[in-house]
């Protein structure tokens, strides 16, 4: 007689192991166990979750940047600049406010030479210029590549701009709004097209960017409307990782603005900017944990080669004048820290040429409901460009000013993941999981069409066990569809409660409730070995239980260590010793 019978007869005693005679009294510690086998399951793989990963705690912002005053008003240094030019007063050698010189944006050239601004005593005469645009084809990286050259239309060389694009433009048609009116302050704008042939999400090369920049600026020098001794770089948001590279390889570099910069590394950049979205949407704790186990982790086959950037060597070979803007309303860069930075790290060359400004504005310095861009923002970066290099050295008490700027944590370095935690472990553990958790439908399926009857399991099996594998399918399909909406939501600055946090844990009631399946299913499965039942009617059975129970397992791990079932509250911010800005 086969050990795996079909059927059978159940006995008294075979009801009794199971804990289902209706005719027997149940055992009081019954439903304790139940209870008992449900907590330890559950928090087992909360702890399990938590251990296999890095804990990543923020440190607390026990710093801050001294703002000096909130007038962004671009103010040279008069001791710096001896003789210069006060636009206050309009007189030779005039301290100006705060005993520095104001310089006017609208300025025509010095002594008629076309110039905007000057220092040779004279007073600096206003005057706006009409723009000319034209396309330009330069050859940039061995590339032939097209470049729009918005200047002036006036005889006269003018200081210029080249300008560096982020991750989310890369035509010669972006900053319009920008050249437009810097241009008609005096100043030549060049804007190149991104060369995005080896330029993805997952491969960027900064460094050959940067001299692509720098071969620009060469090429600059040498138009006869350009003043050769005034070409500087615009670095916003990505670019402000690449443009610093130009400075720090060119022979004389001359100035450098830095607009939403990030300075810490990509990778670090994008942990700050993803916490500061999450607790912009309302986000509940637990998620919280799954930010920094998928931007620590390496991604498979080397991409994302550039997560680990870092533009401080290249800092300490800046000696050239730099501007810094920022838009105090940017959650997604530390704006605090990437200002300190810049400013300790170039004092410690001896370069104090640093003005930061901050405005109420976003990331891409635009405010209002029309999102224009910030008109103080362009006025003072054109005032400090035609001034230089009167405007290199900001006057006392002006060097940091603009809104009251915030910063909710210190950007520190993601712990590295071990190596159940790298993105190609997790994926492949996850494809193994779900695949023996589809055994069983997939089973079903095949011998349905080949025209045999469905394997039925044991009834007192077939609920407990429908409940752990749909109920872990669906909390992995959910929890990936929950991410992607918040994602969208955090994008987008958009709050929607029910989704975000009843979604979160309707999610986790789906995760509870699979473990409660695979308690039950456990307790039944015992019950079967104890009373000496088989544990399935057919080694097909068998198998079906056995793959589908263990998928559904490594489904609750992979959900456990991205968060759904965590056993810590949100990372708080610790208290601990802030690590130096340099």
């Amino acid at each position: 007689m086969s050990k795996w019978p079909r059927t059978g007869s159940r006995t008294r005693s075979t009801w009794r192991a199971l804990g289902s005679d209706p005719a027997s009294p149940a055992p009081p510690d019954r439903w304790w166990r139940a209870a008992a086998a449900f907590g330890a399951a559950a928090v087992g793989l909360g702890v399990i979750g938590a251990a296999a990963g890095p804990r990543w705690r923020p440190v607390a912002l026990k710093r801050t940047i001294k703002r000096q005053t909130e007038d962004t008003k671009i103010v040279a240094d008069a001791a710096a600049n001896p003789g210069g030019v006060s636009g206050e007063s309009g007189e030779p050698g005039g301290s100006g406010e705060s005993g520095g010189q104001s310089v006017s944006a609208e300025s025509g050239g010095p002594g008629g030479s076309g110039k905007p601004g000057g220092t040779d005593g004279s007073a600096p005469q206003p005057r706006t210029y009409e723009v000319r645009r034209h396309l330009v084809r330069v050859q940039l990286g061995g590339v032939d590549t097209i470049v729009e050259v918005a200047r002036p239309a006036a005889e006269g060389e003018f200081p210029a701009l080249v300008f560096a694009h982020g991750a989310g433009t890369g035509n010669h048609t972006a900053f319009r709004e920008q050249s437009e009116q810097l241009v008609r302050a005096g100043i030549v704008c060049l804007i190149p097209d991104k060369q995005l042939d080896e330029y993805t999400a997952m491969y960027r090369d900064y460094e050959a960017m940067a001299r692509q920049y720098l071969e620009l600026a060469v090429w600059a020098r040498r138009q006869e409307w350009t003043d050769a001794n005034q070409v500087g770089y615009w670095g916003e948001s990505e670019g402000a990782w690449i443009v610093p590279m130009s400075v720090a390889i060119e022979d004389d570099p001359t100035f450098l603005v830095l607009v939403s910069a990030p300075v810490v590394t990509p990778r670090q950049q994008g942990l700050f900017s993803a916490c500061a979205y999450l607790a912009n949407t309302g986000v509940p704790a637990g998620a919280f944990h799954a930010v920094p186990r998928f931007i620590g982790s390496p991604m498979p086959g080397h991409r994302l080669n550039y997560a680990d950037f870092s533009i401080e060597p290249y800092l300490y070979q800046i000696n050239c004048p730099v501007l810094m803007t920022y838009g105090t309303a940017d959650n997604s860069m530390p704006t605090i820290q990437g200002a300190l930075t810049v400013m300790e790290t170039l004092e410690l060359i001896g370069n104090k040429q640093v003005t930061v400004r901050y405005y109420t504005a976003n990331h891409g310095m635009r405010h209002g409901e029309d999102q224009q861009v910030h008109p103080d923002f362009l006025t003072d970066v054109a005032t400090w460009v035609t001034g230089l290099p009167a405007t290199a050295r900001p006057a006392d008490n002006t060097q940091v000013a603009g809104s009251e700027p915030h910063q909710p944590f210190w950007v520190t370095p993601t712990p590295p993941v071990n190596w159940f935690g790298r993105l190609s472990v997790q994926g492949w553990f996850g494809a193994i999981s779900l695949a023996g958790v589809a055994f069983g439908p997939l089973l079903q399926l095949l011998r349905r069409l080949a025209g045999r009857p469905a394997e039925k399991l044991r009834p007192e099996l077939r609920w407990p066990f429908a409940v752990l594998t749909g109920g872990s399918a669906a909390t992995v399909v959910g929890f990936a569809a929950y991410l992607a909406r918040v994602v969208h939501l955090a994008r987008n600055y958009r709050h929607e409660r029910i989704t975000v946090v009843w979604g979160y844990r309707g999610i986790q009631a789906l995760a509870a409730t699979s473990v409660a399946g695979g308690a039950l299913l456990a307790m039944r499965l015992r019950g079967l070995a104890a009373s000496g039942q088989p544990l399935a009617n057919s080694r097909l059975e068998w198998l079906r239980v056995a793959a589908g129970a263990t998928g559904a397992a490594g489904l609750l791990a992979f959900a456990s260590y991205w968060g759904i079932l965590p056993v810590e509250s949100r990372p708080a911010a610790d208290d601990g010793p802030e690590p130096p800005s340099s």
